[in-house]
């Protein structure tokens, strides 16, 4: 519920600052969260990267 909640404050920021979000323009930016978090996910597992 709190992440459905901050993706609408994240889109109502947009809208106020007049500024698309990055990641509709660039695919990478979408895809280095879930990069970020795999990297962790594979150093708290002891797996090599």
């Amino acid at each position: 519920m709190v992440f459905v909640i901050a993706w609408i404050v994240q889109f109502a920021g947009h809208k106020i600052e007049g500024k698309k979000p990055s990641f509709l323009e660039d695919l990478q930016f979408l895809l280095i969260g879930p990069a970020w978090l795999m990297v962790k996910i594979y150093r708290s597992l002891g797996i090599p990267i």
